[in-house]
Protein backbone atom coordinates (compact mmCIF):
# COMPACT_ATOMS: atom_id res chain seq x y z
CA UNK A 1 0.00 0.00 0.00
CA UNK A 2 1.23 3.47 -0.79
CA UNK A 3 -0.04 6.70 0.79
CA UNK A 4 0.89 9.30 -1.80
CA UNK A 5 4.47 9.27 -2.99
CA UNK A 6 6.03 10.11 0.23
CA UNK A 7 4.57 7.91 2.88
CA UNK A 8 5.20 4.31 1.94
CA UNK A 9 3.92 1.65 4.32
CA UNK A 10 7.26 1.31 6.12
CA UNK A 11 7.54 5.09 6.52
CA UNK A 12 3.97 5.32 7.82
CA UNK A 13 4.58 2.59 10.41
CA UNK A 14 7.71 4.40 11.57
CA UNK A 15 5.88 7.73 11.56
CA UNK A 16 3.01 6.41 13.69
CA UNK A 17 5.49 5.03 16.22
CA UNK A 18 7.36 8.32 16.45
CA UNK A 19 4.13 10.16 17.24
CA UNK A 20 4.35 8.67 20.71
CA UNK A 21 7.68 10.43 21.39
CA UNK A 22 7.44 13.57 23.54
CA UNK A 23 7.58 16.85 21.64
CA UNK A 24 8.59 20.09 23.28
CA UNK A 25 5.88 22.73 23.26
CA UNK A 26 6.38 25.50 20.74
CA UNK A 27 8.69 23.49 18.55
CA UNK A 28 9.04 21.11 15.65
CA UNK A 29 10.83 17.84 15.04
CA UNK A 30 11.92 16.26 11.78
CA UNK A 31 11.02 12.62 12.14
CA UNK A 32 13.89 10.36 11.17
CA UNK A 33 15.63 7.27 12.52
CA UNK A 34 17.66 9.25 15.05
CA UNK A 35 14.68 11.29 16.24
CA UNK A 36 16.95 14.08 17.43
CA UNK A 37 16.38 16.87 14.92
CA UNK A 38 14.44 19.35 17.09
CA UNK A 39 13.80 23.00 16.26
CA UNK A 40 12.28 25.90 18.17
CA UNK A 41 10.80 27.26 14.93
CA UNK A 42 8.86 25.45 12.18
CA UNK A 43 10.50 27.44 9.37
CA UNK A 44 13.94 26.37 10.57
CA UNK A 45 12.81 22.73 10.39
CA UNK A 46 11.45 23.30 6.86
CA UNK A 47 14.72 24.85 5.74
CA UNK A 48 16.73 21.91 7.14
CA UNK A 49 14.35 19.23 5.81
CA UNK A 50 15.09 17.22 2.68
CA UNK A 51 12.66 15.64 0.22
CA UNK A 52 10.53 13.03 1.95
CA UNK A 53 10.98 14.37 5.49
CA UNK A 54 8.05 14.59 7.89
CA UNK A 55 7.89 17.51 10.32
CA UNK A 56 5.84 17.10 13.48
CA UNK A 57 4.81 20.40 15.09
CA UNK A 58 4.01 20.92 18.77
CA UNK A 59 1.32 23.21 20.12
CA UNK A 60 1.96 26.92 19.76
CA UNK A 61 1.87 30.01 17.54
CA UNK A 62 4.38 30.31 14.72
CA UNK A 63 5.28 32.81 12.00
CA UNK A 64 4.82 32.53 8.23
CA UNK A 65 6.00 29.39 6.44
CA UNK A 66 7.66 29.03 3.03
CA UNK A 67 8.08 25.67 1.30
CA UNK A 68 10.05 26.24 -1.89
CA UNK A 69 10.62 23.25 -4.19
CA UNK A 70 10.74 20.57 -1.47
CA UNK A 71 8.59 17.49 -1.04
CA UNK A 72 7.87 17.42 2.70
CA UNK A 73 4.98 16.88 5.09
CA UNK A 74 4.10 19.18 8.01
CA UNK A 75 1.75 17.67 10.60
CA UNK A 76 0.35 19.17 13.80
CA UNK A 77 1.06 16.68 16.60
CA UNK A 78 -2.08 14.73 17.55
CA UNK A 79 -4.31 16.72 19.88
CA UNK A 80 -2.17 19.88 19.58
CA UNK A 81 -3.37 23.30 18.38
CA UNK A 82 -0.91 24.72 15.88
CA UNK A 83 -1.52 28.26 14.67
CA UNK A 84 0.41 30.03 11.93
CA UNK A 85 0.19 33.81 12.43
CA UNK A 86 1.15 34.60 8.87
CA UNK A 87 0.96 33.28 5.32
CA UNK A 88 1.83 29.75 4.27
CA UNK A 89 3.44 29.83 0.81
CA UNK A 90 4.13 26.70 -1.22
CA UNK A 91 5.90 27.30 -4.52
CA UNK A 92 8.02 25.80 -7.26
CA UNK A 93 7.10 22.14 -6.78
CA UNK A 94 8.06 20.10 -9.81
CA UNK A 95 7.64 16.39 -9.11
CA UNK A 96 7.53 16.97 -5.35
CA UNK A 97 4.51 16.49 -3.07
CA UNK A 98 3.64 18.57 -0.03
CA UNK A 99 1.20 17.60 2.72
CA UNK A 100 0.01 19.98 5.44
CA UNK A 101 -2.22 18.63 8.19
CA UNK A 102 -3.90 20.12 11.24
CA UNK A 103 -2.72 23.73 10.82
CA UNK A 104 -4.78 26.84 11.64
CA UNK A 105 -3.46 29.65 9.41
CA UNK A 106 -4.55 33.20 10.23
CA UNK A 107 -2.38 36.15 9.18
CA UNK A 108 -2.38 38.92 11.77
CA UNK A 109 -2.96 41.69 9.21
CA UNK A 110 -4.37 41.97 5.70
CA UNK A 111 -2.82 39.02 3.90
CA UNK A 112 -3.66 35.78 2.16
CA UNK A 113 -3.59 32.76 4.47
CA UNK A 114 -2.42 30.22 1.84
CA UNK A 115 -0.54 31.03 -1.36
CA UNK A 116 0.24 28.34 -3.93
CA UNK A 117 2.39 29.40 -6.90
CA UNK A 118 3.99 27.48 -9.79
CA UNK A 119 3.35 23.96 -8.54
CA UNK A 120 3.19 21.01 -10.91
CA UNK A 121 3.63 18.58 -7.99
CA UNK A 122 0.74 17.74 -5.68
CA UNK A 123 -0.30 19.77 -2.64
CA UNK A 124 -2.56 18.02 -0.13
CA UNK A 125 -4.15 19.99 2.67
CA UNK A 126 -5.82 17.94 5.41
CA UNK A 127 -7.88 19.18 8.37
CA UNK A 128 -6.57 22.75 8.05
CA UNK A 129 -8.22 26.15 8.46
CA UNK A 130 -7.15 29.05 6.24
CA UNK A 131 -8.61 32.44 7.22
CA UNK A 132 -7.51 35.56 5.35
CA UNK A 133 -6.18 38.40 7.46
CA UNK A 134 -8.46 41.29 8.36
CA UNK A 135 -7.74 44.91 7.61
CA UNK A 136 -6.81 46.76 10.78
CA UNK A 137 -8.84 49.80 9.68
CA UNK A 138 -12.61 49.75 10.20
CA UNK A 139 -14.49 48.93 7.01
CA UNK A 140 -11.38 47.80 5.15
CA UNK A 141 -11.03 44.64 3.11
CA UNK A 142 -9.37 41.50 4.36
CA UNK A 143 -7.24 38.95 2.58
CA UNK A 144 -8.47 35.82 0.80
CA UNK A 145 -8.32 32.45 2.54
CA UNK A 146 -6.28 31.00 -0.33
CA UNK A 147 -4.74 32.11 -3.61
CA UNK A 148 -3.75 29.58 -6.28
CA UNK A 149 -1.69 30.44 -9.35
CA UNK A 150 -0.40 27.84 -11.85
CA UNK A 151 -0.83 24.99 -9.38
CA UNK A 152 -2.43 21.91 -10.90
CA UNK A 153 -2.72 19.19 -8.26
CA UNK A 154 -4.29 20.71 -5.13
CA UNK A 155 -6.55 18.79 -2.73
CA UNK A 156 -8.40 20.38 0.18
CA UNK A 157 -9.67 17.58 2.46
CA UNK A 158 -11.82 18.51 5.46
CA UNK A 159 -10.50 22.09 5.37
CA UNK A 160 -12.12 25.46 6.03
CA UNK A 161 -11.13 28.29 3.68
CA UNK A 162 -12.54 31.76 4.40
CA UNK A 163 -11.65 35.31 3.51
CA UNK A 164 -11.16 38.07 6.05
CA UNK A 165 -13.77 40.87 6.26
CA UNK A 166 -16.00 39.46 3.55
CA UNK A 167 -13.32 38.95 0.89
CA UNK A 168 -13.81 35.96 -1.44
CA UNK A 169 -12.62 32.69 0.06
CA UNK A 170 -10.49 31.59 -2.86
CA UNK A 171 -8.68 33.35 -5.68
CA UNK A 172 -7.49 31.25 -8.60
CA UNK A 173 -5.31 32.54 -11.41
Amino acid sequence: MQVGRFLRRSSWIGFSGLLALPLAADGARILDAAGDRNYADVQAAIEDAVDGDIILVGEGNYGSLLIDGKGIAVFAAPGEQVRIDGTVTIRNLTWHNVVLSGLDVQPVEFATALTLVNNSGHVRLLDCTFTGGSDVYAGGFGGPGASLSTSVGVDFVNCIVQGGNGVPNLQAY
